[in-house]
């Protein structure tokens, strides 16, 4: 998403670049003005949950305690509304 959004952004400013002069755009170029300020705030946004998924993925890496299982197999039955089964770890 971030990738994608920051393409479009650089894409809008390069049609800018070319068309506004001197400090000023012409009218027709509102659109491609105000879509370069939403691809701009879409890759921050996606730049800002990539970053807070990777921070929350490596401190519960680093905060993991060691497994204490014995290596044993384990089979429990269940029973739900209408449903059942058996769930375990091998």
């Amino acid at each position: 998403m971030t990738v994608a959004f920051g393409i479009l952004s650089l894409q809008a400013k390069s049609t800018l670049t070319k068309d506004c002069t001197n400090g000023g755009c012409p009218a027709t170029d509102s659109s491609t003005v105000s879509n370069l300020k939403l691809y701009d705030n879409m890759a921050d946004i996606g730049l800002g949950v990539a970053a807070a998924g990777f921070i929350t993925g490596t401190i519960l890496y680093l905060t993991e305690r060691p497994s204490t299982s014995t290596g044993a197999r384990h089979v429990e039955p269940w029973i739900g509304m209408g449903s059942g089964g058996v769930r375990g770890s091998f």
